[in-house]
């Protein structure tokens, strides 16, 4: 049984599952070079395929996540621009009536006293889309890749977050009852849903529409602080601790009058719809310290967040909980959910954003062509390409690096990068699978040694041109991270889901690698079965200097997706500030 899950919405995607097991997966963005990427991902389809050897009529089933094909997602973002819905609609020729509907949709959301019509429109909405516009998508696949255009279904949005939370975990593997919320800024017409997972059976109880959205409001802040929306939310995150108490809370109380969440429906509440929030806010909000802005969008995200658990696990009694869609990137809100003392078990999807729902679809798809099928959790992310020496060594060859860098060929790649870390250098490595989604472990990484508080600085301004309140994470081995990490539920942490508190006596190992103002750290928790390349460099550093911990960043410069082929490499360490570069067993320094 072979099904290739799609996102193309939002940071486009694909993903392989084989007998129910996740093989291959990969961002759109990392082939074409352009963050976020939207569109039908063919590379990305492409590589899946190549890497199985699966030629495209033997896929059973292709299954879309969303109910909104990418050009109307497209068009979405296009027309908040001035006079861009007359625009867009001047342009659309037979398409026309959709967008119509679309425009009449968004005119009901400025006369939100009409939000009562919505729901009716938006379902009208979604099954024209169905109709009219899936049966181009399967053809435009059948065309360009040759995968039969009869073998496609299309998936909700926020079930495919779900599918992707629950079964990416090991709770239903190991028949544990479970609670799945899923949050984000919306998507066919929803933005927060509560299911259960009892004896292996879903079933949703409640929901939010996108009326009403939580993560829209984060995103809306977001906007107001001068950032990129359904981008740079984890700047909002990142910043939030350094706000001090009074400016908060006077921006924090305004917020709470914003937003509600009513325990009856399990269910948030805004007080003028979604698309009208902005207005409302910088109305409501003339002076604004940013710093502020941030501190209390956060803190309200995680009482809301929780407020939602708490009730959900009172009237489920259900206390494993589970984690999906955008808000669930937001790892100081998995922090406090899994504090909640009522909270047994815990888990977030890695990378919970919109590239994750073609995973939820593969999985889906799999229990709708047998619903017997034993469904298997992620092991790892390390889904994407790989390259070997040979394909390294050309790729050198055609850089024409000439005399400023030196090219050696290394007996121990991983001793060798632990003990450029040891002198104070940072390093650069391409190794193994490229990781799917949000999160650089290991094998598209900047090292460096986190006992060094000027690597922040390094590594900011000369390399990742980052904002400077950025904190760093570190990579962990798993027999340390008892040392490190206060962890007393014992949560297993792969995939820098969620932050920890540092122990005190071990915070002078971590001043690049934790946030500098509370002291807690979006860890990395390596082990030998992931991971056995990444552990071994993570082992040799530990020889040297006692220490098994070190700094792991994104490889990409900032506002570019992260490196995936040795070219992207090289390209990379040419216009940053990086003297290092590690490709498998292949050390390029730069003089």
């Amino acid at each position: 049984m072979i099904v290739l899950g799609v996102n193309e919405a939002h940071n486009s995607s694909a993903v392989l599952a084989i007998d129910g097991k996740i093989v291959a997966a990969a961002q759109e963005e990392r082939f074409v070079r352009v963050k976020n990427q939207f569109g039908i991902p063919y590379n990305a389809i492409k590589f899946c395929l190549d890497f199985a050897k699966i030629s495209p009529e033997n896929i059973d089933l292709v299954v879309f996540s969303g109910g909104i094909p990418q050009f109307i997602t497209t068009y979405k973002k296009s027309s908040t621009q001035s006079n861009g819905t007359v625009l867009n609609l001047l342009k659309l020729g037979k398409y026309s009536y959709i967008y119509f509907m679309k425009t009449l949709m968004e005119l009901e959301y400025r006369f939100h006293s009409l939000r009562g019509v919505h729901n009716f429109t938006l379902e009208k909405y979604y099954r024209l889309t169905q109709k009219i516009f899936f049966p181009k998508t399967a053809k435009i696949l059948e065309k360009k890749i040759g995968i039969p255009a009869n073998r496609h279904l299309y998936l909700d949005h926020h079930t495919a977050h779900t599918y992707a939370a629950l079964y990416s975990s090991p709770f239903p593997s190991q028949n544990k009852d479970a609670l799945i919320i899923t949050c984000d800024g919306g998507g066919d017409g929803i933005s927060s849903t509560v299911s259960t997972c009892i004896k292996g059976k879903v079933k949703r109880i409640a929901l939010t529409n996108q009326d009403n959205s939580l993560g829209c409001l984060y995103g809306v802040i977001t906007d107001v602080m001068g950032m990129d929306p359904l981008e740079h939310e984890y700047k909002v995150m990142g910043l939030a601790p350094y706000a001090e108490e009074q400016g908060t809370k006077r921006i924090y109380d305004f917020l709470k009058t914003v937003i509600s969440f009513d325990e009856t429906t399990l269910s948030f509440k805004t007080v003028v719809s979604s698309d009208n929030l902005n207005r409302y806010v910088r109305r409501h909000l003339p002076r604004y310290r940013f710093d502020h802005l941030a501190g209390a969008i956060q803190r309200l995200t995680e009482e809301l967040i929780c407020d939602l658990v708490q009730t959900a696990i009172e009237k489920t009694s259900i206390t494993n909980i589970l984690f999906g869609g955008g808000v669930a990137q937001n790892v100081k809100v998995n922090q406090k959910i899994a504090a909640l003392p009522k909270v047994k078990g815990f888990f977030a999807m890695p990378s919970g954003g919109d590239e994750s729902n073609a995973i939820g679809a593969a999985y889906w798809g799999c229990r709708k062509m047998d619903k017997e099928t034993k469904l298997q959790p992620l092991q790892d992310l390390y889904l994407g390409p790989s390259f070997d020496s040979i394909e390294i060594k050309k790729a050198i060859a055609q850089s024409h690096l000439g005399k400023k860098y030196q090219v050696k060929t290394l007996k121990n790649p991983n001793l060798t990068v632990a003990q450029l870390l040891v002198r104070g250098e940072i390093v650069a490595r391409l190794s193994g699978r490229m990781e799917f989604g949000a999160r650089a472990l290991g094998n598209r990484s900047i090292l460096a040694d986190p006992s060094l508080s000027r690597a922040v600085k390094i590594i900011n301004r000369s390399i990742k041109s980052r904002d400077f309140w950025m904190p760093f994470a570190p990579s962990i081995l798993d027999t340390q991270s008892p040392k490190y990490l206060q962890n007393p539920k014992n949560l297993n942490a792969p995939f820098m889901t969620i932050t920890f508190d540092i122990r005190q006596n071990t915070r002078q190992d971590f001043l690049a690698a934790i946030h500098p103002f509370d002291n807690t750290s979006r860890a990395q928790i390596v082990t030998v079965s992931q991971n056995p390349q990444y552990y071994d460099l993570l082992k040799d550093f530990k020889k040297i200097t006692g220490r098994g911990a070190i700094l792991n960043t994104s490889f990409n410069i900032h506002g570019e997706p992260i490196v995936c082929s040795p070219q992207d490499a090289i390209s990379t360490l040419k216009r940053s500030g990086l003297k290092y570069l590690v490709m498998e067993s292949y050390l390029i320094e730069k003089l």
